[in-house]
């Protein structure tokens, strides 16, 4: 498994004159690697990419299931200890 975590640009890009609204980004698989997942920010938007060999993993959206799942209980756990100063960030 490989897992890639990479912060991008928090500020909108632009190609020529029109401004990226979405960025997708994808890993790759590797020679013995099985599968490859990728998070990748743009201007506070989280991107998940998850790639895998389907001999090896057969489902991937139930893998990205269980991910959003643990994703919101982490940002439910943040907000409950945020103070609203902070949530307002």
């Amino acid at each position: 498994m490989v897992v890639s975590n990479v912060p991008g640009p928090r500020e909108p890009r632009y190609l020529g004159r029109w401004r990226v609204d979405q960025w997708f980004s994808t890993g790759q698989i590797s020679h013995g690697a099985t599968l490859n997942m990728t998070v990748w920010s743009y201007c506070d938007q989280f991107n998940l990419c998850v790639m895998a060999d389907a001999v090896a993993v057969r489902n991937t959206w139930e893998l990205v299931g269980g991910f959003r799942a643990s994703h919101e209980e982490l940002l439910a756990a943040a907000r409950a200890q945020a103070t609203p100063k902070e949530m307002a960030t």
